[in-house]
């Protein structure tokens, strides 16, 4: 049976579209928290966390690392009153994410951590479920 070229055409094209979206569909956790970092953050905090004017650093910040059990609320509440980062004070407000799901959040969370100067700290879907059902403080409700 002969092939035509057009059905060779055709099933490359095939092909490479199934491989398209297993490669799209296997990205890693940390690979989709920097697209949520990129979407969300990035334009306030910086591209590698470095902060502008009012909106503070989040890489080798010391607030991030001494408030990370509440990191969930922050990101999905925001935040409003003033910190200190890094000696620092900031008054700026934190716009929240409550689109974000709780998966989404371990993700960004986990990215933001693997910023140097972070401690490397790992989020699951539990544990942000579990901060977000005790958040309290600053967090914007």
């Amino acid at each position: 049976m002969k092939l035509t070229l057009r059905a060779v055409i055709i099933g490359l094209l095939g092909i490479s579209l199934v491989a398209l979206v297993i490669v799209r569909g296997c990205r890693s956790p940390r690979d989709k928290g920097q697209i949520l970092y990129e979407l969300h953050c990035e334009s306030c905090h910086g591209k590698n966390g470095e902060g502008f004017y009012s909106y503070p650093p989040i890489a080798g910040a010391d607030y991030l690392e001494t408030h990370k059990n509440e990191v969930a609320c922050m990101i999905y509440y925001g935040m409003e009153n003033p910190i200190v980062v890094n000696g620092e004070a900031y008054h700026g407000r934190m716009l929240g994410n409550t689109q974000l799901t709780e998966v989404q959040i371990a993700n960004l969370a986990n990215y933001i951590f693997s910023f140097p100067g972070n401690s490397g700290a790992t989020f699951n879907q539990a544990d942000i479920q579990n901060q977000l059902e005790n958040c309290s403080g600053s967090v914007v409700k």
